[in-house]
């Protein structure tokens, strides 16, 4: 017996190699794109002979998440952080350019409270108070930068009073919160 390697289309029922014709005998012809009229490309560059497919619906997107999987979901000071998230990053979007340190504080601080929020929510005893404290500052800082923004004329008086009150509702949530978690149970 000969010590060398098979070939890969080695059929051993045969005991012999096989060639292209006994491949092509038991396998149906293949179909190519470049069969159809399309260039040899990274993409289909011809017309291909099916229609496009219709394109999907586009819905909004829902701001409602499922509730109760994490700890956060089910507190009303994550919904308000939320809210005062999108209504305040959009008064940024909406800025001018030429205020962009001001603007990336905003967006930052709305971000800080929303995501401190979420960390509180999830932590115990005085973890739990000292996420609420950094949440809160990130709040009221966020609502000082806003006045910032209004004070300077570059967004809407009203638009800005609406996500300044979320926070300080905000605020009151979280200070509530932080002395319920200070109560001895």
């Amino acid at each position: 017996m000969p010590r060398y390697p098979r070939p890969r289309s080695y059929d051993p029922r045969f005991n012999e190699p096989l060639g292209d014709s006994a491949l092509d005998e038991h396998l149906p012809p293949l179909e190519s794109p470049l069969d159809a009229g399309a260039s040899p490309g990274l993409g289909l560059e011809a017309e291909s002979p099916l229609p496009p497919p219709p394109p999907l619906p586009r819905e909004q997107p829902a701001r409602s998440y499922p509730v109760g999987h994490f700890a956060h979901q089910k507190l009303d000071a994550f919904a308000i952080a939320r809210e005062a998230l999108v209504r305040g990053d959009g008064i940024g979007r909406a800025v001018a350019p030429g205020h962009e340190v001001l603007i990336e504080a905003l967006q930052r601080l709305l971000l800080g409270a929303y995501l401190g929020v979420a960390d509180a929510a999830s932590r115990w005893g005085a973890d739990r108070i000292s996420s609420l404290s950094a949440a809160r500052s990130q709040a009221a800082q966020a609502a000082a930068t806003l006045e910032a923004v209004a004070e300077l004329e570059l967004a809407a008086q009203a638009e800005v009073t609406e996500v300044v009150s979320l926070l300080s509702r905000l605020c009151a949530m979280l200070v509530r919160l932080g002395d319920r978690a200070a109560q001895p149970r």
